[in-house]
């Protein structure tokens, strides 16, 4: 899949999970769904969707006959551990030197623009690191950091800790 088509197709899945939970109330939701405004929700909303977006590229790879399992799945589990923390860094920019936003007109049209450039940046990232031939190792530390961040990302969905990555910012104000 192009870089492009990435981009896009991983805005309208985050997009999706963004208000899923809220539109329909189903509590399985809350796993994959934002459920308020904090960090830890759009870094999870940002994983699982660039998850999907992943898994239907590799999908797709397979059925033309394209998939390299060695060096596609690191590539994925990479970037999928990746297009988060470039949402989360790439969202900080416009606070940290243009400071609070008051208009909702610029809120949404900063988050469209950071989510599709961190959906395409992934994308180019996990293309060149398919090119790639990792060793087992690091094979295996890609597949259990992601192993491990499904878990982060299942487990304080139920029960944040009191840390401040997963506050609200709704309640400061």
């Amino acid at each position: 899949m192009r870089p492009a088509g990435k981009a896009f197709l991983f805005l309208a899945v985050f997009s999706i999970l963004h208000f899923a939970h809220q539109v329909t109330g189903w509590s399985f939701l809350r796993v994959f769904s934002g459920t308020s405004e904090s960090v830890f929700e759009h870094l999870k909303m940002a994983f699982w969707s660039y998850g999907v977006v992943s898994a239907v590229d590799l999908w797709l790879q397979w059925r033309a006959g394209r998939l390299e399992p060695a060096s596609d799945l690191f590539a994925s589990a990479l970037t999928i551990l990746l297009v988060p923390w470039v949402v989360a860094i790439v969202w900080y920019l416009w606070p940290g030197i243009l400071g609070k936003t008051d208009t909702l007109a610029a809120d949404l049209g900063w988050a469209i623009a950071v989510t599709t450039f961190a959906g395409w940046s992934g994308a180019l990232v996990e293309r060149e690191l398919r090119r790639l031939e990792p060793s087992r190792t690091t094979r295996v530390l890609a597949l259990a950091l992601l192993a491990v961040s499904c878990f982060f990302f299942v487990r304080f969905s139920f029960g944040p800790p009191w840390l401040d990555l997963f506050v609200d910012p709704a309640v400061l104000r």
